[in-house]
C-alpha cells in the first residue's frame, strides 16, 4: 500500500517518504540494541547483587533500572524500596533523592 501512495505522490514527497521509512526502520534496530544492552547492564547490576546484596552503588544502579524501565519492565514500588533502603544504609544521594521523592509527592497530594 505504501508504494501506491508513493505513486501519486511528486518525486520530492516520495523520496522524503522513502527516507523517513528507512530513518523510522534504522530507528527501531537502534532503539531494540539499546533495550538489549540496558537488559545487559541490569542482568549484571543482579549479579553483583547475588556476590554482594548491600552493595549500595549496585541497589542504586538497580533502582534506577525500576524506576525508569530501563533493561527491566517499570516497577515504580521496588524503586521506591531500594532507594528506602539505601537511604537507610547511610547513602547521601539516596537519602536525598528520597527527600525530594516524598516532598514532591506530599506537594502533588496539595
Amino acid at each position: 500500500m505504501a508504494n501506491a501512495i508513493l505513486f501519486f505522490l511528486p518525486s520530492s514527497v516520495s523520496s522524503v517518504l522513502e527516507w523517513s521509512v528507512k530513518a523510522t526502520e534504522t530507528h527501531r534496530v537502534e532503539l531494540a540494541k539499546h533495550e538489549e544492552k540496558l537488559n545487559e547492564a541490569f542482568c549484571c547490576f543482579e549479579r553483583g547483587l547475588e556476590l554482594d546484596p548491600n552493595h549500595v552503588e549496585l541497589l542504586m544502579n538497580v533502582r534506577h533500572c525500576y524506576g525508569a524501565g530501563e533493561g527491566v519492565a517499570q516497577d515504580e514500588v521496588k524503586a521506591f524500596a531500594l532507594l528506602r533502603k539505601c537511604a537507610e544504609m547511610g547513602d547521601f544521594r539516596a537519602q536525598t533523592t528520597l527527600g525530594v521523592w516524598l516532598l514532591w509527592r506530599v506537594e502533588r497530594r496539595l
